[in-house]
């Protein structure tokens, strides 16, 4: 699981991430950012080698505005970071 500065590591799945994710289904870690539960994954893009998911939960609840890809992991942690 990659290291995050300012993001622990989560100790439970939230129940918000259910499945897989078709786009970006290799789940890289799982993290506490802020009041926020977040799931990074990564996948392959269509117009890029990688695409990187940040998935978002508060409680049991996704937040689905909260959620993204980024083409760059660094992209993906900073975004995680200012959650």
């Amino acid at each position: 699981m990659r290291q995050i500065e300012g993001c622990p590591k989560a100790l439970n799945r939230s129940p918000a991430f259910k499945g897989s994710n078709f786009v970006t289904p290799n789940i890289l870690g799982e993290y506490i950012c802020g009041d926020y539960q977040v799931e990074l994954s990564k996948g392959k893009g269509i117009f890029s080698p990688n695409l990187f998911g940040v998935t978002v939960a508060l409680g049991d609840v996704k937040q689905d505005d909260l959620s993204t890809c980024f083409r760059e992991i660094d992209e993906a942690t900073e975004y995680m970071k200012a959650l």
